[in-house]
């Protein structure tokens, strides 16, 4: 049996789509952080995350939920677009991105492209490794579409969360917000809040303050936003796919000289790409002007590939890591702490 564990919201919209697919005679326990219960109302078999009794694999999408279920088999979906950041000795191996150290567990690893395939393959050469696309893409694109722009396009902004690994981890909230702030002032754009996980409630109350609507769900953003202006996230290429405007916002924190590949920098340009806070409403009118933005679609194809159903593909693909899982000889994570930060 394969049960599941996650303790964030944004980990277990990764997950679902995966755990609804897998047959039932093979889909075990639902472990959950008290919070995402409701997200599975009707299921018997859902419980406190931390009160596993199995020693058996077990599905999550995360570094924190692979600290959690320390000792187990684990299949790890890598979540969102497969960010890495090996451009840099700090960041190269760092365990919660693909091709980091302590994931002796793995029994196999779910990946959205080949980027991030082949570096667990490299790392982990016995490992099942498997490019399945983005099972939460699919979900995403049967969203409704936001109704036309009228005078007033929607703009969402987001932003990462403030992680200080490296400086392309860090968030570019701080380069962005005041212009962010002046372009409310005009009256241009209707402007959505938006932030990581780890960010959003930091983030809210200056939303708020500004006069700016703070939305923290990503579903709702796809909704309501017509163009969606972000830092570093997976969700600028999710948005990308499904409704296609989109802006990059650089910060100075953020090395051109340093290439980690996807957004830093082969996949970055999939709408304008600005520095200059002082451009910020050139660009968005840019991107809401140009459809598709020129070499988006390229990027995208290796960001998210097509590989038929990603939700079943990666269904199947757990059965083969589960069935390899009695391989593993889990090592744990010991080495590195429990304050470890995940993406």
């Amino acid at each position: 049996m394969i049960d599941l564990a996650a303790s964030h919201r944004h980990y277990l919209e990764h997950l679902l789509p995966v755990w609804r697919q897998i047959p039932a005679e093979h889909r075990g326990s639902a472990f959950l952080d008290g919070q995402l219960m409701a997200h599975l109302p009707g299921s018997q078999q859902i419980h406190a995350l931390g009160n596993e009794r199995s020693t058996g694999p077990v599905l999550v999408a995360g570094l924190d939920d692979m600290l959690k279920v320390n000792g187990r088999p684990v299949i790890l979906m890598e979540h969102g677009c497969g960010q890495s950041y090996s451009g840099d000795p700090a960041s190269a191996r760092h365990p919660a991105y693909a091709g980091g150290d302590g994931r002796d567990s793995v029994a196999g690893f779910l990946c959205p492209n080949e980027y991030a395939a082949a570096r667990n393959r490299e790392r982990y050469p016995e490992a099942f490794v498997e490019v399945v696309g983005s099972p939460r893409l699919a979900e995403l694109q049967l969203i409704p579409a936001p109704p036309p722009a009228d005078e007033i396009p929607v703009l969402a902004v987001s932003f990462h969360w403030q992680c200080t690994t490296v400086g392309e981890t860090n968030t570019a909230w701080y380069h962005w917000i005041n212009a962010v702030d002046q372009l409310q002032k005009t009256g241009e754009f209707k402007i959505l809040g938006h932030a990581h996980p780890r960010m959003f409630r930091d983030c809210a109350p200056t939303y708020s303050a500004m006069g700016i609507e703070p939305v923290g769900d990503f579903n709702e953003v796809l909704q309501r936003a017509h163009v969606y202006a972000c830092d570093n996230s997976s969700t600028m290429y999710e948005f990308a796919a499904v409704r296609g405007p989109v802006v990059v916002l650089d910060c100075p924190l953020y090395r051109s000289g340093v290439e980690h590949g996807l957004r830093f920098w082969d996949g970055a340009d999939i709408g304008p790409r600005i520095l200059d806070p002082a451009g910020l409403a050139v660009a968005v009118r840019s991107a809401l002007a140009k459809r598709p933005w020129p070499g988006a679609d390229e990027i995208l194809s290796r960001v998210f590939p097509t590989v038929g159903d990603p939700a079943k593909a990666a269904a199947e693909a757990c059965l083969v890591a589960a069935g390899r899982s009695g391989q593993v000889k889990p090592r744990g994570l010991a080495r590195f702490p429990r304050t470890a930060k995940a993406t």
